[in-house]
Protein backbone atom coordinates (compact mmCIF):
# COMPACT_ATOMS: atom_id res chain seq x y z
CA UNK A 1 0.00 0.00 0.00
CA UNK A 2 1.29 3.47 -0.82
CA UNK A 3 0.78 6.78 1.01
CA UNK A 4 -2.09 8.94 -0.25
CA UNK A 5 -0.09 12.10 0.47
CA UNK A 6 3.42 11.42 -0.89
CA UNK A 7 3.16 8.04 -2.65
CA UNK A 8 5.85 6.40 -0.52
CA UNK A 9 5.68 3.00 1.22
CA UNK A 10 3.41 2.49 4.25
CA UNK A 11 3.49 -0.08 7.03
CA UNK A 12 0.75 -1.54 9.22
CA UNK A 13 1.41 -0.74 12.85
CA UNK A 14 -0.08 -1.84 16.16
CA UNK A 15 -1.36 0.25 19.04
CA UNK A 16 0.42 -0.41 22.34
CA UNK A 17 -2.56 0.42 24.56
CA UNK A 18 -5.22 -2.02 25.69
CA UNK A 19 -5.58 -5.76 25.18
CA UNK A 20 -6.13 -5.84 21.42
CA UNK A 21 -5.69 -2.23 20.35
CA UNK A 22 -8.34 0.42 19.87
CA UNK A 23 -11.82 -0.57 18.77
CA UNK A 24 -14.64 1.26 17.00
CA UNK A 25 -18.27 0.54 17.80
CA UNK A 26 -21.48 1.02 15.86
CA UNK A 27 -23.49 3.46 18.00
CA UNK A 28 -26.68 1.56 17.15
CA UNK A 29 -25.36 -1.57 18.89
CA UNK A 30 -26.06 -2.50 22.48
CA UNK A 31 -24.74 -0.37 25.32
CA UNK A 32 -21.14 -0.23 26.59
CA UNK A 33 -19.73 -3.72 27.33
CA UNK A 34 -22.38 -5.77 25.50
CA UNK A 35 -22.04 -4.05 22.10
CA UNK A 36 -20.86 -6.77 19.68
CA UNK A 37 -20.95 -4.43 16.66
CA UNK A 38 -17.27 -3.59 16.81
CA UNK A 39 -13.93 -3.91 15.05
CA UNK A 40 -10.30 -3.48 16.05
CA UNK A 41 -8.70 -0.62 14.14
CA UNK A 42 -5.05 -0.46 13.10
CA UNK A 43 -2.94 2.45 11.88
CA UNK A 44 -1.22 2.40 8.49
CA UNK A 45 1.77 4.80 8.66
CA UNK A 46 3.86 6.30 5.84
CA UNK A 47 7.54 5.65 6.54
CA UNK A 48 8.51 8.89 4.80
CA UNK A 49 6.08 11.67 5.75
CA UNK A 50 4.31 10.06 8.72
CA UNK A 51 0.79 10.41 7.30
CA UNK A 52 -1.42 7.92 9.14
CA UNK A 53 -4.75 6.31 8.25
CA UNK A 54 -6.82 3.95 10.40
CA UNK A 55 -8.43 0.78 9.03
CA UNK A 56 -10.99 -1.52 10.60
CA UNK A 57 -9.79 -5.14 10.69
CA UNK A 58 -13.33 -6.55 10.39
CA UNK A 59 -15.63 -3.78 9.09
CA UNK A 60 -18.42 -6.27 8.32
CA UNK A 61 -18.84 -6.84 12.09
CA UNK A 62 -19.97 -3.22 12.47
CA UNK A 63 -23.29 -3.99 10.73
Amino acid sequence: MNCDKCGNETIECHVDQGLSGFIVKNPEGAKLFTNSKLSVIKPIVCIRCGYTEWYAETPEKLL
